[in-house]
């Protein structure tokens, strides 16, 4: 899971309502190196499971990436690293 490059890595935030055909995307953070990115997802991550309104359809066990859905507007987001 190294991610290190030349230049900074960023964190991605994507989503989608419901009904909406594509992702919207923007930089989220950006990380020097690959533990940052990990450390941050991690963060993300609890931080969602931690809010009822949210739940879980991926997270770091399964891939290099997280992903929830809010349950009152069907909007999925997730979040995943790009350099």
């Amino acid at each position: 899971m190294y991610l290190d490059a030349v230049g900074k890595t960023k964190i991605i935030k994507s989503s989608k309502s419901k009904g909406e055909l594509t992702f919207k995307e923007i930089v989220h953070k950006e990380c020097e190196d690959s533990e940052e990115v990990i450390l941050q997802l991690k963060a993300l991550q609890k931080s969602y499971e931690e809010n009822p309104v949210y739940e879980l359809l991926h997270g770091l066990k399964d891939r290099m990436s997280i992903c929830f859905k809010d349950k009152l507007t069907d909007e999925e987001i997730c979040f995943y690293a790009s350099d």
